[in-house]
């Protein structure tokens, strides 16, 4: 379900429980809504609006720092196959179908970000690995003559290996880390909350208007959250400028 749908229908409860309390409040007895019950009712409401705003606090702080590290390690990346390029240009002519690889496999990144941008994460299209083996195969392939051509192989395998295990982290962050359950939750409260408003409110275009830019200002919260969970798709994406920066840097 695309994040948009899914605040959509955020939004729909968040709002639609103001207006719920509205008419229910509208039809309940007096002595529902009496002085005491009300005091009752935001005392309530406290307790549950002090819930949801530490927990969308800690969604976002949360989010942003888990977007911040995807982006760290893209730029590790990019820098580490600059390393590995350089490496292997100076263990001689013998590297170069090494280096060819090396390009093949940033040329390959880049088209699966703008992939995963353009269409969303499909694990079927995306993960496909053997851009990445084939260069493992060709460094493995490498016959030094001399202890340097040997010191250059065990670290170009070295530092293939890791671009390997950064290849798959940034896979495996295609995909969004929330918990559903967690955010279902997350959004009862939202409602509840705005559900006590709206029993509690005066019942004017004044007062909706003003339940509304709240409940979209909520919903522009868990918005937040989500794109910045799925840093590969939506509006809020990470740059390919790293691997495309290292791109210029393979030409030769």
């Amino acid at each position: 379900m695309s994040v948009t749908i899914v605040c959509l229908i955020g939004f729909v409860c968040v709002f639609g429980g103001s207006l719920a309390g509205m008419i229910l409040g509208a039809f309940l007895p007096e002595h529902h809504l009496s002085d005491q019950s009300i005091d009752t009712i935001k005392a309530a409401r406290g307790v549950i609006v002090g819930l949801a705003a530490l927990t969308v606090g800690l969604l976002v702080a949360s989010a942003k720092s888990s977007f911040d590290l995807k982006g760290s390690e893209l730029r590790s990346s990019a820098a580490k196959i600059i390393v590995l390029d350089r490496t292997l240009e100076k263990y001689g002519p013998k590297a170069e179908e090494a280096r060819d690889q090396v390009r093949q496999v940033v040329i390959n990144g880049i088209a699966r970000v703008h992939a995963a941008h353009a269409q969303g994460a499909d694990a079927e299209r995306l993960n496909t690995g053997a851009i990445i083996d084939n260069l493992q195969r060709k460094l493995l392939a490498l016959r030094p003559e001399n202890e340097d051509q040997a010191w250059l192989k065990s670290s170009a395998l070295s530092i293939g290996s890791e671009i390997a295990n950064s290849r798959w982290q940034i896979y495996e962050s295609l995909s969004s880390s929330l918990q559903w359950p967690f955010l279902a939750v997350l959004l009862f409260w939202l409602s509840g909350i705005f559900f006590s408003f709206g029993l509690t409110a005066p019942r004017n275009a004044s007062v909706v208007t003003a339940l509304f830019v709240a409940a979209a200002s909520v919903t522009g919260a868990i918005y937040l959250i989500l794109e910045l969970d799925m840093p590969f798709m939506g509006l809020i994406q990470l740059s390919t400028e790293p691997l495309e920066l290292a791109l210029d840097q393979l030409k030769r």
